[in-house]
């Protein structure tokens, strides 16, 4: 077939009814009263002619692998595209619903979720629909809304501190899809590598954060009918620069926005039609753990730890290691490992790397230097299982190695050579997809 772009879009509105659980913070425990902004899965098809695939973005803290699985096996049955080829990520807003089987983070409702992955897989099946064609460009710049938060703190804290001298991925990267008919809706694709938590644990209402907000300003600027879809990168250890309330929500988007159109008009490049898909397995292990007498000692220290609380913080985080610590006791026994599918997507001169973690700047980084090819590293995709610390991370402690994995329900942080098991894997990922590059 002659190679030639064609896209479709299409979004489906997930936003929960009040008294939903929203996801990502232990000191909220009741559910949502109200909507601040509403919350939506966006999904990108395009076609090179020949070859398939489809890009799909929840307004979500993250998804189990196991819906992630039937998702695509349900678009798969629709559209007969390979399994590799659909991709499917969160922007990791921590004002969404709870969509994950966390420990003291937002319960989730099983009657809404299911209602939310029947939305995925129609937004999915409607973008595959709508193809026409259209031509791309790409465009690469960088943005200034985050910052490294691991700074030093103390053991035990769910509070990461700022550091306005650590590691941060400043790529963004844009990916413009124009219709060949006028009449037709463009599209921008963006990317970049920031926590979407403006919006701290004393919000109740359901918000998308500073990616929604960017998403709407960018209507502003590019016509009411231009459609635009946000994929998360290297947020692990980055924070926006300023958090609070809906009006810094407002003005992060706002920049960012700002960012954006700046990097399409100096940057852009029209992009040559080929796509490609690879996915691969990678056993990741923890760090060593309790077992036996261990968790029993564990359990007896945070019953005691709740009793003693001397606030009400203070006892709802200890309770919540109390859940972890019970819920290790009874699942894990000697279980050292974790599996899980690393997934990259070649759109024309890009490679779109899902990694389903909590990826550190660092690691991003270096997967950029390890390869020629122009690489856009994508966290809470394929699944999230939670924060993957580089070795050199791991001694400095913080929250994303000492507590977190907790609230994920692992038994402990990822072990020592993790994350560099995980870059080995993406790089051949990366190497195995750009042959024809």
């Amino acid at each position: 077939m002659q190679q030639r772009w064609e896209m479709g879009f299409a979004m489906q509105d997930i936003t929960p009814p009040p008294g939903i659980h929203l996801a990502g913070y232990a000191l909220r425990q009741q559910g949502n009263i109200g909507v601040l902004d509403p919350v939506f899965v966006r999904a990108l098809a395009l076609t090179d002619g020949d070859s398939g695939a489809l890009i799909l973005s929840c307004d979500l803290l993250g998804l189990e692998y196991g819906d992630i699985r039937l998702i695509k096996q349900e678009i798969q049955r629709h559209t007969e595209l390979p399994v590799a080829a659909i991709f499917i990520a969160a922007t990791h807003t921590h004002s969404a619903p709870a969509s994950m089987y966390t420990i003291g983070i937002g319960d989730r409702d099983e009657a809404w979720m299911q209602c939310c992955l029947e939305s995925v897989v129609a937004a999915g099946l409607a973008a595959w629909k709508a193809l026409r064609p259209a031509r791309l460009r790409r465009a690469i710049g960088e943005t200034d809304i985050g910052i490294n938060r691991r700074a030093r703190i103390e053991k035990g804290s769910i509070h990461p501190a700022p550091d306005p001298y650590g590691v941060v991925d400043r790529m963004l990267t844009v990916l413009l899809a124009e219709p060949e008919r006028a009449e037709h809706a463009p599209l921008v694709m963006f990317h970049c590598g920031c926590h979407p938590t403006i919006l701290g644990a004393d919000n109740r209402k359901v918000s998308a954060d500073f990616p929604g907000a960017a998403i709407q300003y960018l209507k502003t600027s590019l016509g009411p009918n231009t459609e635009a879809l946000f994929l998360n990168g290297a947020a692990g250890n980055v924070n926006p620069r300023r958090q609070g309330n809906h009006n810094l929500v407002r003005s992060a988007g706002l920049r960012l926005r700002n960012q954006l159109l700046q990097t399409l008009d100096n940057q852009s490049a029209e992009m040559f039609p080929q796509i490609g898909a690879v996915a691969r397995a990678v056993t990741v292990p923890y760090a060593p753990f309790a077992s036996g007498h261990g968790w029993t000692e564990a359990i007896a220290q945070y019953e005691h730890a709740v009793k003693a609380a001397s606030s009400e913080e203070e006892r709802v985080i200890q309770s919540a290691c109390l859940a972890w610590a019970r819920r290790m006791a009874q699942r894990y026994g000697d279980r050292s490992e974790l599996q899980v599918e690393l997934q990259a997507l070649r759109i024309g001169e890009m490679v779109f790397l899902a990694l389903p973690f909590e990826v550190f700047a660092e690691t991003s980084l270096a997967i950029r230097q390890a390869v020629s090819e122009v690489v856009v590293v994508c966290g809470y995709a394929n699944g999230n299982f939670g924060y993957l610390p580089p070795a050199a991370e791991i001694p400095k402690g913080g929250y994303e190695v000492l507590e977190a994995h907790k609230f994920y329900g692992h038994p402990n942080h990822f072990a020592v050579d993790a994350e560099e098991r995980v870059r080995r894997t993406a790089v051949a990922l990366i190497a195995e997809v750009s042959g024809g590059l």
